[in-house]
């Protein structure tokens, strides 16, 4: 326990002495300093005048399905180009499986059930800033059906618990993975693997 293990390289890097990165050190990331003093800019803090927001509806419950959405009020709200629902056509007709993590999850659109408290769905709103689109969710009047949820993972093992997913397993939540879809995993030769790879460090 604690010794280190010494690789020898084989492959075409074995023959290779004029590494300027590999194998040094004390060279720091081109973005690094960027980014521990916040003056790195992503895509949220970048504004171009007439750029428009989208904001979800977020569930309020741990578990709960969306039964009807009145949009009327918040589409009044000055500032709102547009809301979307999970009843428009264009998105209803869309699967609820679509290929994921695992070919298997929800639609990344918009659905009518939160799994969990925060998760986004229902409606979308389109406006023109952060606060309009703020004023407009609270606009909207939600009727939810809370559903049964638990909160500790051991209990949602367990015969019996509420089902998160029934549409991929009706009888439980534990079926090889979090996601609910059995897992299949094949083994290679790893001394095969390392004898293949330009360089190991």
């Amino acid at each position: 326990m604690g010794g280190t293990s010494t690789w020898v390289l084989e492959g075409t890097n074995d023959d290779r002495q004029d590494f300027k990165v590999v194998g040094t050190w004390d060279h720091p990331g081109r973005q690094s300093w960027d980014m521990v003093s916040g003056a790195a800019k992503y895509p949220t803090d970048l504004y171009k005048e007439g750029t428009l927001v989208a904001m979800a509806l977020r569930c309020p419950y741990g578990h709960a399905k969306v039964k009807s959405l009145d949009i009327s009020q918040a589409e009044k709200l000055p500032g709102v180009k547009l809301i979307l629902t999970y009843e428009d056509e264009e998105l209803a007709s869309m699967p609820v499986n679509v290929p994921s993590y695992y070919e298997l999850g929800r639609s990344p659109l918009l659905g009518d059930e939160g799994e969990f408290e925060g998760d986004e769905c229902g409606a979308v709103v389109v406006g023109t800033s952060e606060e309009v689109c703020r004023k407009a969710l609270d606009l909207i009047k939600v009727k939810w059906e809370v559903l049964p949820f638990v909160l500790d993972c051991r209990e949602a093992g367990k015969p019996g618990a509420p089902i998160l997913r029934p549409e991929m397993n009706p009888k439980s939540n534990m079926t090889g993975n979090t996601f609910g879809a059995p897992v299949k995993w094949e083994i290679g030769n790893v001394e095969k693997g390392f004898k293949e790879a330009d360089y190991m460090g």
